[in-house]
């Protein structure tokens, strides 16, 4: 914008001088002197201070009889675009004092042109410079943000690994503790038996009957320790199952393909978070049917699609359950797309660490 008015204004120059009675070598020295000073300005040091060495050569150049007076329309225009606009008042009083009065309301008119140009000119551009500057912070905070989500990531990874090792040691030093020394103990009776026998069976036969208590003991402690290490509630894919079937308010249509065995952990819980969620939304909204259910995992990632035949709805609108379950597949770097054009749809793609 700024070359095409300043190329605007120069054109006038030439027609202005090509206009009149004679040209003058000296005019063509003072225009090329005038372009020198703006190349400089444009491409090496942006300053008001140049444009007020213009208005010097300018006004010195008209002072001595040169038909250049059209340029203050052209140095107004760069005052405005500098918000300098005692500049500006000055340009256009010189135009009023120089230009003869043929010529003057032309020169006028492109002044006040320039001038408006150069206040649009510079308000554009702060409010680009204001643009770039929000994205770049908004830039800036995701990746902030990103950084934090990936530490936070890592934290529960390690959290779970220590959890892990702290219950692998608890479980070792019950069985070490418990079970360990009742079977050493056990060991040791019966090769005080084995020396026994023959030489004293009665003895022979009560330590082998103590043995046997010893054993009974510590085989109800090997019972209890795996009782108590088997979680109450079901996990894995009959979690699911039982969500599924505890649903009685449509028949639902289940499908399920892969080794769920193989399934990660955070894969099991989300996906059992968004079928609840799902299922619940289907019996406050829906009026479905039917729900059909398709559950797909392998090694690269896992799909859910959860779809009734139920009213849909124009516009969704985001509770806390949709926009909870977009936080749940988006901490997990997966998607989820849904849709409410035919029933409601809600397809959820969650990968695995390198099947994206």
């Amino acid at each position: 914008m700024r070359y095409i008015m300043q190329g605007l204004f120069l054109l006038q120059l030439v027609y202005l001088l090509a206009a009149g009675e004679s040209f003058r070598v000296e005019e063509l020295l003072v225009v090329l002197l005038l372009v020198g000073v703006y190349v400089v300005k444009e491409r090496f040091w942006q300053h008001v201070s140049l444009v007020v060495l213009q208005l010097i050569i300018v006004t010195a150049a008209v002072y001595a009889g040169m038909p250049l007076a059209v340029l203050y329309a052209l140095l107004a225009f760069d005052f405005s675009c500098h918000q300098v606009y005692m500049g500006v008042a000055l340009s256009v009083a010189l135009i009023i004092f120089f230009s003869v009065w043929r010529e003057m309301p032309l020169i006028l008119l492109l002044a006040a042109t320039g001038i408006l140009a150069g206040y649009i000119l510079q308000r554009w551009e702060a409010q680009y410079t204001d643009y770039c500057k929000s994205l770049d912070d908004e830039r800036r905070l995701r990746y902030s943000l990103e950084e934090a989500r990936n530490k936070l990531m890592a934290s529960a990874k390690e959290t779970a690994h220590l959890a892990e090792v702290k219950e692998r040691n608890r479980i070792a030093r019950e069985i070490h503790d418990s079970i360990g020394h009742s079977i050493a103990g056990v060991l040791i009776q019966m090769q005080v038996a084995g020396r026994l026998v023959g030489k004293d069976d009665n003895k022979a036969k009560e330590t082998l009957q103590l043995c046997t208590e010893k054993l009974a003991d510590a085989l109800t402690v090997a019972r209890q320790t795996v009782y108590n290490l088997k979680p109450r509630e079901r996990l894995g894919i009959e979690y699911i199952k039982r969500i599924i079937k505890d649903y009685t308010f449509c028949p639902v249509e289940v499908s399920y393909q892969g080794d769920f065995d193989l399934m990660p952990a955070e894969h099991l819980e989300t996906t059992a978070a968004i079928i609840k969620e799902a299922l619940t939304n289907t019996v406050r909204y829906s009026k479905a049917t039917q729900v059909v259910i398709e559950l797909l995992t392998n090694e690269k990632y896992t799909r859910l699609l959860v779809k009734d035949n139920g009213i849909g709805c124009e516009v969704i609108r985001e509770g806390m359950g949709i926009s909870g379950m977009k936080e749940r597949v988006r901490n997990l770097g997966g998607n989820l797309s849904i849709s409410c054009d035919d029933g409601f749809m809600i397809v959820c793609m969650l990968y695995r660490q390198g099947g994206a």
